[in-house]
């Protein structure tokens, strides 16, 4: 007589982190819209990680920029007109 033991493997789901930061989409999206380089000198990445709380995606980071950039006017003047 031969005794069989059902091995069944337990899956586990897990989320895999972000690949993106906020800040970091949002340096991608003002880069790749030739914005002016003043966003970097002026921190608005880090201000932008802080301020930010919606989703990770490059479509939700830029429909945000125009209610960032009128929070921080200092950043808004020297990044550019297409964002108001």
């Amino acid at each position: 007589m031969v005794n069989r033991t059902s091995l069944s493997a337990k899956l586990t789901l897990v989320e895999d982190p972000p690949e993106c930061t906020a800040s970091e989409l949002l340096e991608c999206v003002l880069e790749g819209d030739g914005a002016s380089p003043w966003f970097l000198k002026l921190n608005a990445p880090e201000l932008f990680e802080k301020w930010y709380t919606g989703d990770l995606t490059e479509e939700a980071v830029r429909a945000a920029i125009p209610e960032f950039l009128q929070a921080h006017q200092s950043i808004a003047s020297r990044v550019g007109e297409e964002y108001r």
